[in-house]
């Protein structure tokens, strides 16, 4: 007979020595050893955050700063340079600044690395020698929609047009445009002769509108923790209160828990694993979220300390 031992650290437990005894007993007596496990440092490489092309105008300064993240515990000294035939210059802690002499079309390497591995992107430049205006597009109102070519700030070239269409939700109506767009047909053309701003309004339609579940976030814990499923932060656009709730789990070993309340508590399995649950709310007429939202809730290893029966020679 022979007793299997395994143990998966985690990435916070690297580098770093530990322990483990393992047992042995044939019911009366027992025999024991302990041991030592030395966990290296397994380094992952840094990767950039997504960086965006530029369009300036000649005579204008681009610049920005360049982020990265690095999953290693604890994380590595970041440097970041510049690529060979690179325009521009940037402090090894990512602020790029570049003033161009000419336009044109130009490129930037951005490398990044923790001293061992790296990560790399390419912007382009385009310098022009038109003005460059922007778009701001942004909504309101309590209805919800979506506006193409999206939110936030656009750059177009002096003289270019811009097409925007709004699009409503199921539950809401396109209510108008306001700014650099008018009236209520859902596409407009804009004249990018200088810096606008665009405004969507969506109202929610007349009637009862289905309430949003939220069950928290994803949650990481231990064998045997006490883990609480929390779907308080629930709405419901028109205030029919209360909502009723139904969790259901739809991934990893059973455990036991109250599926009709907003909060619930369970105990994690003993061993490692991944649940997931669902969570639908309805309001008090009867109305259920179309949608179930998720958590995950992963449950992590400990050390194993299991017997250890030797054969004798």
């Amino acid at each position: 007979d022979g007793g299997v031992f395994t143990w998966t650290p985690t990435e916070a437990q690297g580098p770093g020595v530990f322990t483990a005894t393992v047992r042995v007993s044939d019911g009366n007596l027992s025999d024991s050893e302990t041991f030592s496990i030395t966990v290296n440092e397994i380094n992952t490489a840094p990767v950039l955050a997504p960086l965006a092309d530029q369009t300036i105008m000649l005579g204008a300064t681009v610049s920005f700063t360049a982020t990265a993240a690095d999953t290693d515990l604890p994380a590595n000294p970041l440097t970041f340079t510049l690529g060979p035939g690179s325009v521009g210059s940037i402090t090894v802690s990512g602020d790029f600044t570049w003033t161009p002499t000419a336009a044109g079309v130009y490129t930037a390497a951005i490398r990044v690395s923790d001293g061992e591995l790296s990560d790399a992107a390419i912007i382009t430049i385009t310098v022009t020698e038109e003005p460059v205006y922007t778009l701001r597009i942004a909504t309101a109102g309590d209805g919800q929609g979506t506006v193409t070519p999206g939110l936030g700030v656009h750059e177009y070239l002096s003289g270019a047009t811009a097409l925007v269409t709004a699009t409503a939700q199921a539950d809401s109506d396109f209510a108008g445009w306001t700014g650099a767009c008018s009236g209520a047909a859902p596409t407009c053309t804009v004249w990018m002769d200088s810096d606008k701003v665009v405004t969507a309004t969506f109202a929610l339609k007349a009637g009862n509108h289905a309430p949003v579940a939220n069950a928290g976030a994803d949650q990481t814990v231990g064998p045997g923790a006490s883990v609480t499923l929390d779907g308080s932060a629930s709405s419901d656009p028109d205030g029919n209160w209360p909502l009723t709730y139904f969790w259901q789990q739809t991934g990893g070993p059973a455990v036991s828990f109250t599926p009709t309340v907003s909060r619930t508590t369970f105990s994690a399995p003993e061993t490692a694993t991944v649940l997931t649950f669902t969570l639908v709310v309805t309001d008090n007429l009867g109305l259920a979220a179309p949608t179930p939202d998720t958590v995950v809730i992963t449950v992590e290893p400990h050390a194993l300390y299991l017997p250890l029966v030797l054969r004798n020679p």
